[in-house]
C-alpha cells in the first residue's frame, strides 16, 4: 500500500500545483511535438479526434464495403465462361 502511495506521489510531483516553482513540468522544446503529446492541448485533442475518425472509416472500409460488394464479386469470379 505504501509503495503505491510513493509511486503516485512520484508521478504527481511537478504537476500543476508546482508549475510556478523550479523547473517547468514540460520541457521547453520548440515545435509541435509537445503540443501533440499534452492531452490538455487542443492540438492533441484534434489529433486524437482525427485518428478516431480514421479508425471508424477504416472499420467501415474493411468490413462493410466488401460485404456490400459480395454479390458483384461472386458474379465476376464464379460465372461459367
Amino acid at each position: 500500500m505504501e509503495e503505491d502511495d510513493e509511486e503516485a506521489r512520484a508521478l504527481l510531483e511537478g504537476g500543476p500545483s508546482e508549475a510556478g516553482r523550479g523547473a517547468p513540468a514540460v520541457p521547453a522544446v520548440p515545435g509541435a511535438l509537445p503540443a501533440l503529446c499534452d492531452p490538455s492541448r487542443l492540438a492533441h485533442r484534434l489529433l486524437v479526434l482525427l485518428l478516431m475518425c480514421f479508425l471508424g472509416f477504416g472499420s467501415y472500409f474493411c468490413y462493410d464495403n466488401p460485404a456490400a460488394l459480395q454479390t458483384q464479386v461472386k458474379r465476376f469470379y464464379f460465372l461459367p465462361i
